[in-house]
C-alpha cells in the first residue's frame, strides 16, 4: 500500500516514464540519422578490419574521419538539431533520476520507482541473455524485476510492463557519439 510519504516520488516516477518515452522517441531520430551517415561514411571510406593491420594507414584513418567530417556536415542542422534534442532529452532524464533518488521511499509504490530508475541504470542487465551474467548481476536483475513486479501489481500505473529499457545514463551516447564538434 502507498502511503502519502511516497506522493512525491510517485509523481516523479510518472515524470520518469515520461521522459524515458521522450529519449526513446529523441534516440529513435538521432539513429536514424546516424545511421545514414554512417552508412555513406561506410561506402565511401570503408573502415579496415581489426584483422588487417596493415590496412590501418595514416591515409586510411585522414579519409575516413574526412568522411565523417563531410557527411556529418552535410546532415547539416537536422543532424545538429537530433544532437541537441537527445541531449536535452537527456538531460531532463538525469534530473529526474536525480530527483527520485533524492527521495526515501516509503512504500511499495516508493520502491517500485526506484527500481524503475536502476532496472535502467543497470539495462545491460536486460541486454543479455540470463546465461551470460555473473552470479550477482543475475540475483540483481531478479530483486529488481520482483520489486518492480510486487509495486505494479499493488499499482499497475506505476509501471509500464512494456516500458523499453534504455542504456545506462551516463552511456546514452556512448554506442556513437556525435560524429562532430561542430554538431553540439
Amino acid at each position: 500500500m502507498t502511503d502519502n510519504g511516497d506522493a512525491e516520488l510517485l509523481r516523479l516516477g510518472e515524470r520518469l516514464r515520461k521522459v524515458m518515452r521522450e529519449v526513446a522517441v529523441k534516440r529513435a531520430a538521432y539513429e536514424a540519422l546516424e545511421e545514414h551517415i554512417t552508412a555513406a561514411v561506410d561506402r565511401s571510406a570503408p573502415w579496415p578490419s581489426n584483422d588487417d593491420e596493415l590496412g590501418w594507414t595514416t591515409c586510411i584513418v585522414e579519409q575516413y574521419a574526412a568522411a565523417v567530417d563531410y557527411f556529418t556536415s552535410a546532415a547539416g542542422a537536422a543532424y545538429k538539431r537530433a544532437c541537441s534534442d537527445l541531449n536535452c532529452a537527456s538531460e531532463q532524464l538525469d534530473a529526474v533520476v536525480e530527483a527520485i533518488l533524492a527521495e526515501k521511499p516509503r512504500s511499495l509504490g516508493g520502491l517500485g520507482v526506484w527500481a524503475a530508475v536502476l532496472r535502467d541504470a543497470y539495462g545491460e542487465l536486460w541486454r543479455q541473455s540470463p546465461e551470460n551474467l555473473e552470479h550477482q548481476e543475475k540475483q540483481l536483475r531478479r530483486f529488481l524485476e520482483h520489486t518492480a513486479a510486487m509495486a505494479t501489481k499493488e499499482q499497475p500505473e506505476l509501471i509500464l510492463p512494456d516500458m523499453p529499457v534504455s542504456e545506462p545514463l551516463e552511456t546514452a551516447l556512448s554506442d556513437m557519439e556525435c560524429l562532430s564538434a561542430a554538431a553540439h
